[in-house]
């Protein structure tokens, strides 16, 4: 969910930035989050809580070790990140 609220850019006429603008703030924060799952196995958003449950399913630990104990799931994530990140 973005933070960003284009309300008032709309009524001034100027609907089109607040479109980027609230696109780009929910990519940048859906980016964060499973950034920092990744790297230090906390999650901080409902999306993020479902990708460590099923990493957990799966005998996978996300953390600072994930990257030299489980690098092809790692690089996998990072590799999709431009599909998802955005979905937050």
């Amino acid at each position: 969910m973005t933070t960003l609220d284009g309300n008032p850019m709309a009524k001034n006429g100027e609907a089109d930035w607040a479109l980027s603008l609230s696109a780009v703030a929910s990519f940048t924060g859906g980016t964060f989050a499973v950034v920092t799952m990744l790297t230090q196995g906390i999650s901080d958003s409902g999306t993020t809580a479902i990708l460590l449950g099923a990493l957990m399913l799966f005998n996978v630990t996300p953390g600072p070790m994930m990257f030299t104990d489980r690098p092809e799931i790692t690089w996998g994530f990072i590799a999709s990140m431009p599909e998802y990140a955005g979905q937050g």
